[in-house]
């Protein structure tokens, strides 16, 4: 749909990372690039600052064991590396289906002075309008589950 764009996905589940690459061969799209690994290390390596459009995190491991909880990738060093690898007016969008999950990204992001929440202080959107779900976040809304999403634009 965006043949202009250049899109980087990144994740470390390289079975995932092994049917993306099969199905880009296939459909012969040449806007893709797939990065293997933690987010956490690969963003510094491969972007530098002002670099990025904009940012998804889809569905990131909540970890919802307290114990677990610094597993999170979501917390205020990685929103500050990632918000610094926006232009100005870029955006982050997050989907979960995490509810406590949700609360933490959402305090974290608007605690950053450089994020605005675009649809106002405290709110999650409804649905991710024309952006295509992924096979996960299909199953989660078919057994009922409530998804989170934020949408965050930086400025400078």
């Amino acid at each position: 749909k965006e043949p202009e764009t250049n899109f980087v996905g990144l994740d470390f589940y390289h079975k995932g990372i092994r049917k993306v690459i099969t199905r880009i061969n296939k459909l012969q799209i040449k806007n893709i690039r797939i990065i293997y690994g933690d987010a956490r290390e690969k963003i510094p390596l491969y972007f530098k600052e002002d670099d990025l459009n904009r940012i998804y995190i889809n569905f990131p491991d909540p970890w919802p064991k307290k114990r677990h909880y610094k597993r999170r990738l979501i917390k205020p060093p990685f929103v500050d590396m990632i918000t610094g690898k926006l232009i100005s007016d870029g955006e982050i969008h997050v989907a979960t289906d995490s509810e406590p999950y949700a609360l933490e990204i959402l305090e974290f992001f608007e605690a950053h002075s450089q994020l605005k929440n675009k649809l106002g202080s405290g709110v999650f959107r409804g649905s991710r309008g024309e952006l295509p779900r992924s096979k996960y976040e299909n199953n989660f809304i078919n057994a009922g589950d409530k998804i989170y999403y934020l949408d965050f634009i930086k400025h400078s």
